[in-house]
C-alpha cells in the first residue's frame, strides 16, 4: 500500500522544501499549459505567516502542496492580484476581512502520484491546521473541476462577485470560482461524517490514518504540529485510523 506524509510547517523553518515545491508546481503547471498567464511572486516564502502544506511520498518526494497566504497591507493576497482588477467587490472583500484571513493557494498533485484523492487529503490537512497557524477566514481560487474539494471542507461560493462567483481564469477556457470559508474554526464540513474526519485531524495532529478515496487505499500519516522539519522515516506511527 502506498504511504505519504502529509506535513504542514510555516515556509521560513525550511526553505529548501519551498524551492521544491515551487518548481515541482511550476513544472505542472508548464505541462497543462498555463503557466505564462499566471503571476509568479515567491516572496511569500520569508514571510513566517506563511504555511505550506505538502504531500510527500517515501520515493517520489513531494507529490503535492498548497500554501496558506496570509492577508496584509504591504502585499496582496493571489487572487487580489489576479482578478482584482476584473471586479472591485475582491478589494472590498480583502479590505473588510476580519484579521486572520488567509487565501489557500497554490495547489497542486503531480500527475505521477494522481488518482489518490491527494488534493482533498491535503485541503482537509490545510483547513485542520489553519487556527493553529492563526488562519480564521480563508479565501480559495479553485477551477470547477476541482470544486468539490474546497465544497466538502466548508467552503462555499462567493457568488457576489465575477459572474456568481466564476471567472475565466487562468486562460480562455478555463473557469475558477471564488470561494469562502468563513469560519475556520467553527470546524464546518460538507457533511457529517467528513466533519468528524475534520475534528480527528485537529485534535490528533499526528496520527495515522487509512484514507480511501476514488476508491485506491491510502496509508497517511499526519504532522500538521508545524514543529520543525522531522524526516518522513523518523515520524512516529500512532493510532491507526481509518477513512469514514
Amino acid at each position: 500500500m502506498e504511504h505519504i506524509r502529509i506535513r504542514a510547517f510555516r515556509a521560513v523553518d525550511d526553505r529548501a522544501s519551498c524551492i521544491r515545491y515551487v518548481y515541482e508546481h511550476s513544472r505542472l503547471l508548464e505541462e497543462i499549459g498555463v503557466s505564462s498567464a499566471l503571476l509568479h511572486d515567491d516572496r511569500w516564502c520569508t514571510d513566517e505567516r506563511t504555511v505550506m502544506v505538502l504531500a510527500e511520498h517515501e520515493t517520489l518526494g513531494i507529490v503535492g502542496g498548497l500554501r496558506l497566504q496570509h492577508a496584509a497591507p504591504e502585499r496582496r493576497l493571489p487572487v487580489h492580484v489576479a482578478l482584482g482588477s476584473r471586479d472591485t467587490g475582491i478589494e472590498k472583500l480583502v479590505e473588510n476581512a476580519r484579521p486572520g484571513m488567509a487565501e489557500l493557494c497554490g495547489l497542486w498533485n503531480a500527475r505521477r502520484f494522481a488518482g489518490r484523492g491527494v488534493p482533498w487529503i491535503m485541503t482537509s490537512a490545510a483547513v485542520a491546521a489553519a487556527p493553529r497557524a492563526g488562519v480564521h477566514q480563508l479565501l480559495c481560487l479553485a477551477a470547477d473541476y476541482t470544486m468539490k474539494y474546497p465544497l466538502m471542507n466548508g467552503f462555499r461560493v462567493l457568488s457576489q462577485v465575477g459572474e456568481k462567483g466564476a471567472f475565466s481564469y487562468p486562460i480562455p477556457g478555463y473557469t475558477s470560482y471564488l470561494l469562502c470559508h468563513p469560519d475556520t474554526s467553527a470546524m464546518v464540513a460538507g457533511d457529517s461524517t467528513h466533519f468528524r474526519r475534520l475534528n480527528d485531524l485537529r485534535r490528533n495532529t499526528g496520527i495515522t490514518r487509512l484514507e480511501v478515496t476514488n476508491k485506491v487505499p491510502l496509508l497517511v500519516t499526519y504532522d500538521l504540529d508545524m514543529n520543525g522539519t522531522a524526516s518522513m522515516s523518523s515520524l512516529p506511527h500512532t493510532e491507526l485510523r481509518r477513512s469514514a
